[in-house]
Formats: C-alpha cells, sequence, structure tokens
C-alpha cells in the first residue's frame, strides 16, 4: 500500500502530472466575454511588449514566481464592431500574465493575434493563463469572419464549423 502511494506521488510530481487545459477556440472566448459583467474588446492585431518580463523568462525557479504578474504592453490592430474588424486600436494595455504552479501564460510580441481585452477601470487588460484562453496566434480570416458574425447577430459563437 505505501509503496503504491509513493508511486502515485512520484507520477504526480513528474510531467505525467503535467497541467492539463481544456483547448479554448476562439467562439469559446466570445462566449465567455459576451456573457461576462466585464467589457471587452475584441482586437485583430499584435502586442509589443518585452518578452524578458514574462515569468518564464524572469524567475530561475518558476515555481515562486508570483500568481499574477503585469506586463505592460501596446496593442494595434482592428477592433470588432458592427461591421466586423474595421475600427482601429492602438492602446497601452496590462498583460496579466498568471501562473499555475510551473505553468505561466506566454505570448510572442508581434505575432498576429485574435485579442479579448478585458475593460478595468479605464484601460484593458489581456489574462494570459496558462491554458491560453483570451489569446489567439494566428486568427484565420474564417475564425475572423465567425466571430464578426456571432458579434452582428447578437448569439452564442461556439467553435468553428
Amino acid at each position: 500500500m505505501i509503496r503504491a502511494a509513493a508511486l502515485l506521488l512520484a507520477l504526480i510530481a513528474t510531467p505525467a502530472g503535467a497541467l492539463s487545459c481544456r483547448m479554448m477556440q476562439p467562439g469559446d472566448a466570445y462566449d465567455h466575454a459576451a456573457a461576462s459583467a466585464s467589457q471587452y474588446a475584441v482586437v485583430a492585431g499584435v502586442a509589443d511588449f518585452d518578452a524578458a518580463l514574462l515569468p518564464h523568462n524572469r524567475y530561475a525557479d518558476i515555481a515562486n514566481a508570483p500568481r499574477s504578474t503585469p506586463i505592460p504592453a501596446r496593442v494595434r490592430g482592428q477592433a470588432l464592431d458592427t461591421n466586423g474588424f474595421l475600427t482601429p486600436f492602438d492602446r497601452e494595455v496590462t498583460l496579466d500574465v498568471t501562473c499555475l504552479g510551473n505553468w505561466c501564460g506566454t505570448l510572442v510580441p508581434g505575432a498576429q493575434l485574435l485579442l479579448f481585452l478585458e475593460l478595468r477601470g479605464d484601460s484593458y487588460a489581456l489574462t494570459l493563463g496558462p491554458c491560453a484562453e483570451f489569446a489567439f496566434p494566428d486568427p484565420s480570416p474564417e475564425t475572423l469572419a465567425h466571430v464578426a458574425a456571432c458579434f452582428q447577430a447578437g448569439v452564442r459563437c461556439g467553435k468553428l464549423r
């Protein structure tokens, strides 16, 4: 019995016990934002920031990193409006990078993204958790059209078919 418990503990501490994420799709993020009491801006564009500030680049022992690391960033692109991704967006935002154990959110500066930015007070924040819930790299034209169509129709988005 003790051997079985020791084996179980050893497995949990190894990659077999790694974080398991439910892969969110842009439609899921849209549905979350639409149902939230918070306001969101949905932006297709790029985020520029200092990648050295990301927790996995900053802390030798990531397990001791703070649960949340705010990182200043600038997001440039086109925000979603009733006609699609047509409203110019160029603002300072805060990347709210969160960690769970050894797993932290991440993002590549300058990459093309679909972002769901939460309005917090008078500025926007992008939550970057270990499971990448609100930032989607290289969104296809079909993905952008799907999210825009959901917004225009005022319906739940779900997965792109």
